[in-house]
C-alpha cells in the first residue's frame, strides 16, 4: 500500500498541476478508506497493479493524453469495484 501512496503522490507531484496536489490532500482520508476496503483483495490488487503499470508506461512515453485516460480508467475501475466489494460485505453481515 505504502507504494501505492507513494506513486500516487510522485505523480501529482511531477504533473505540474497544484490543482491535483491540493485534491490528492483533500481526498486522503477518503482514498484511505477506499484503500482499506480494498487492499486484502487479491483483485483489487491485481487492477491496481496493472492500470499502474499502463499509466507508468504511457507517462515514460510523454504521452499526458493516453496517462489521463489510464488515470480515468483507474479511477472508475477502483470505485466500481469498491462498489461490489462493499455491497458484497454488506450482505455478509
Amino acid at each position: 500500500m505504502s507504494l501505492d501512496i507513494r506513486l500516487h503522490s510522485l505523480i501529482a507531484a511531477h504533473c505540474g498541476s497544484t490543482r491535483l496536489q491540493d485534491e490528492l490532500l483533500r481526498y486522503n482520508t477518503l482514498v484511505q478508506a477506499i484503500r482499506e476496503v480494498v487492499d486484502n483483495e487479491s483483485q483489487a490488487q491485481e487492477i491496481a497493479l496493472s492500470d499502474h503499470q499502463e499509466i507508468i508506461r504511457a507517462l515514460q512515453a510523454n504521452d499526458c493524453e493516453k496517462a489521463a485516460q489510464e488515470m480515468e480508467q483507474h479511477i472508475r475501475k477502483t470505485a466500481n469495484l469498491v462498489e461490489t466489494l462493499t455491497r458484497e460485505k454488506s450482505q455478509k453481515e
